[in-house]
């Protein structure tokens, strides 16, 4: 049986390693599907092969979005990154683009 594809958008760890709770992978696969870990990668060939490989996307959540990005100034955020900013926002435009599910 071939499972559903879901990418997943995890959190950065601060010491150079994306990470993701195995409790998103365990639910996924529950329902029947599989969840991977993708790489903050912004560039076009990545995203526009991850929009067609996957069936679906799931944003997990995490650190603050730095604040620049909604034009507001830094007064209580904390732990920003901004390649997964990048990252996340560029994936999100691809994957809103092609019509594919989002979680």
């Amino acid at each position: 049986m071939d499972k559903v594809r879901i990418a997943l958008m995890g959190s950065f760890d601060g010491e150079g390693r994306v990470c993701i709770l195995p409790e998103y992978l365990n639910a996924l696969w529950e329902q029947g599907a599989v969840g991977v870990l993708l790489p903050y990668r912004t560039d076009t060939g990545y995203l526009s092969w991850a929009k067609d490989y996957f069936d679906g996307f799931m944003f997990c959540g995490g650190d603050d979005i730095d604040p620049k990005l909604y034009g507001e100034e830094n007064r209580a955020s904390k732990n920003i990154c901004s390649l997964r900013d990048g990252f996340e926002l560029a994936m999100l435009d691809e994957i809103i683009n092609a019509g594919k599910p989002i979680l």
